[in-house]
């Protein structure tokens, strides 16, 4: 059909969206949708959002789902253990694209993945970059979100992390988020010892 053409151009979209190509009643609209779901013509996101098989397989795979992850929760970056792994920081293997945003705590998991976010305070949603249009966390501010959310740290080699790649500039970085909180700073001490070799 012409107007799945159309629609297989669209990133992503929702029943709002697809009623301007595929003019049918809600109901009828809807029952659509969910045959086109089940024959993976369509694949649904999280509720009420969708895309299109063909979109998918005709643009670049990771940079898509990277991109998802900023759409299915708004606003959002992507940080922890997805951007640590990403940076080389985090040796463990991550299967998940892992964000942080200022709404609710919560988890979708589709066709592409499990997508997790972490809530956090107003003035900490702060340290990303954009790059395709995409929100991605530095260095510094993927490490200190995945400290910042873990209950314990008494030694930086117990997370086992990669830190021979921070810079300077990345500790420098590093400590003006940690300054927000006093637990934090003693988190920055520690990294400091980690590295003696930065002053």
């Amino acid at each position: 059909m012409k107007q799945f053409k159309e629609v297989e151009r669209l990133e992503y979209f929702d029943l709002k969206t697809l009623k301007n190509f595929v003019p049918l009643e809600s109901k009828s609209l809807y029952k659509l949708v969910n045959r086109r779901v089940k024959d993976q013509t369509f694949i649904q996101l999280k509720k009420g959002l969708y895309t299109t098989k063909a979109f998918i397989e005709n643009n670049d795979m990771l940079l898509y789902k990277e991109n998802i992850a900023n759409i299915l929760k708004t606003p959002s970056y992507i940080s922890l253990e997805y951007m640590l792994s990403k940076y080389s920081i985090l040796t463990e293997s991550v299967f998940s694209f892992t964000s942080v945003s200022t709404k609710k705590t919560r988890s979708y998991i589709n066709t592409l993945g499990t997508y997790s976010y972490r809530n956090i305070k107003e003035d900490l949603f702060t340290g990303y970059v954009i790059r395709n249009n995409i929100y991605y966390a530095t260095k510094a501010k993927s490490l200190f979100d995945y400290i910042y959310f873990k209950k314990e740290v008494l030694e930086l080699e117990s997370l086992r992390l990669n830190l021979d790649e921070f810079t300077r500039s990345d500790i420098k970085e590093f400590k003006m988020y940690c300054k927000k909180s006093s637990r934090m700073l003693k988190i920055y001490n520690l990294l400091l010892k980690y590295k003696k070799n930065v002053y």
